[in-house]
C-alpha cells in the first residue's frame, strides 16, 4: 500500500493545480461580475496556450517566438468550420461549397483545429528541432510570420486582414475549466514518461544526451508535434472566446504575453505554466481596469494608459534577476511532506547509561 502511495504522490501536483484553478473559478461565480467571470474564461484558456509553451520550451529548453502560429491555424480551422452554414456563404461567398455546408460542433471543431496545427508541425518540425538558441528564436519568429501573411492573404478561406465574424461565442467557464484541467493532466503524464525525461536530460546536457544514445532531435519533434496540437486548442478557445479573430490576433502581442507568463511562473515546471498564466492575467486585468479610472474612498486614481504593459515588462525583470528559475523557483507545486523523526536508540553500556539512570 506504501509503494502505491509513492507511486501516486507526485499526481499531488496536476491535482492540486486543477484545484487551484477550480478555486479561482469559483470565486469568480460568486463575488465577480459578469466582466471578472468573461476574464476567468480568458485566464483559463492562456492557461492552456502556456501549458503549450511548456510541452516544447519548458522540456526541451528551446526557446520558440513563433508557437501563435500554430494557434492561429488552430484558431482559423476551428473558427471557420463552427460558424453555422447558413451564414458562411453570407460572410465567405468564394468559400468551397464542400466547407460552406459544414456544421461542426465546438468540441470537434477544436479537436480539428489542433489536428491541422499538428500537421504544420510535422512540415516545419525538422527545421526547427535541429537548431537551438538564437537560431531558433529566429526560426519560430520567421515561421510566425509567414503564416500570419498566409492568412491575410487567403481571402476566400479567412477574409483576409479583416476580421474573421460569426464564429459562436458558446465558451462555458466550467467548459473551458474542464479543458484546462484534462490538458493540465496530459501534459503532466508527459512530462513523467520516458520521452519528457529524455526532452529534459537533453535540455540539461545535449552532448551528455545524445553520448548516452538518445536521439534529441527525434524526441525534440515529438514534443513540438504534442505542443503544437494543444496550442491548435487553444487558439480554437480563443477564436471562441473572442467571437471574431484576425491575422493580428494570434501576433506579436499574443507571442510575448505568453512566453512572459511562462518566464515570470519558472521556465521547466508545469506550476510555473499554469499559476504564471493565472498571475499575470489577474493583474494585467487590475492594471487595465485602473487604467479606465478607479474611485477608491475620497480620491479618482486615473493611471496612464499602457501601465499593464510596463508593469509586465517590470515584472519580467524583476523575476529574471531575483529569481532566474522563475516564481515557482524550478520546482512543481506539492504538499510538504513532514518527515518524522525516529527517535534514537541509546544502548545501555556501562560507560554509556540509558538517559535518567
Amino acid at each position: 500500500m506504501s509503494s502505491r502511495l509513492k507511486q501516486l504522490a507526485p499526481w499531488q501536483t496536476p491535482v492540486m493545480l486543477v484545484l487551484v484553478l477550480l478555486l479561482i473559478t469559483f470565486v469568480a461565480q460568486l463575488f465577480g461580475s459578469a466582466s471578472t467571470q468573461n476574464t476567468i474564461v480568458e485566464l483559463l484558456v492562456l492557461v492552456v496556450a502556456v501549458v503549450a509553451l511548456h510541452l516544447f520550451i519548458g522540456l526541451s529548453g528551446v526557446y520558440s517566438f513563433g508557437h501563435m502560429a500554430f494557434a492561429a491555424l488552430g484558431g482559423y480551422a476551428a473558427g471557420l468550420l463552427s460558424i453555422p452554414s447558413t451564414f458562411k456563404g453570407v460572410l465567405l461567398p468564394q468559400l468551397p461549397g464542400w466547407i460552406a455546408s459544414l456544421d461542426v460542433s465546438t468540441p470537434l471543431g477544436l479537436l480539428i483545429g489542433g489536428a491541422v496545427a499538428t500537421l504544420f508541425a510535422a512540415i516545419v518540425g525538422p527545421a526547427v528541432v535541429k537548431v537551438s538558441g538564437a537560431t531558433a528564436s529566429i526560426v519560430t519568429l520567421a515561421m510566425l510570420l509567414i503564416v500570419r501573411v498566409v492568412l491575410g492573404n487567403a481571402d476566400d478561406f479567412t477574409g483576409g486582414y479583416r476580421s474573421l465574424t460569426g464564429i459562436p461565442l458558446d465558451l462555458g467557464v466550467f467548459g473551458v475549466l474542464l479543458a484546462a484541467a484534462i490538458v493540465i493532466v496530459l501534459a503532466f503524464a508527459l512530462q513523467r514518461s520516458r520521452l519528457g525525461v529524455r526532452l529534459v536530460a537533453a535540455r540539461e546536457d545535449p552532448a551528455a544526451a545524445r553520448a548516452a544514445g538518445i536521439d534529441v532531435d527525434r524526441d525534440r519533434y515529438l514534443a513540438l508535434l504534442a505542443s503544437a496540437f494543444v496550442m491548435g486548442v487553444a487558439g480554437g478557445l480563443y477564436a471562441h472566446y473572442l467571437g471574431a479573430i484576425s491575422p493580428d490576433t494570434f501576433y506579436l502581442q499574443l507571442a510575448f504575453l505568453t512566453i512572459a507568463m511562462l518566464v515570470v511562473g519558472g521556465v521547466g515546471t508545469l506550476s510555473g505554466a499554469v499559476l504564471g498564466a493565472a498571475a499575470i492575467t489577474i493583474v494585467t486585468e487590475l492594471l487595465r481596469k485602473l487604467e479606465g479610472g478607479h474611485d477608491l474612498l475620497a480620491l479618482h486614481l486615473d493611471v496612464p494608459a499602457g501601465l499593464a504593459e510596463v508593469v509586465l515588462a517590470a515584472l519580467m525583470l524583476v523575476v529574471l534577476i531575483a529569481r532566474p528559475r522563475g516564481a515557482t523557483g524550478g520546482r512543481e507545486l506539492r504538499l510538504a511532506r513532514v518527515r518524522r523523526r525516529a527517535p534514537a536508540i541509546v544502548s545501555s553500556t556501562p560507560d554509556n547509561p540509558r538517559p535518567g539512570r
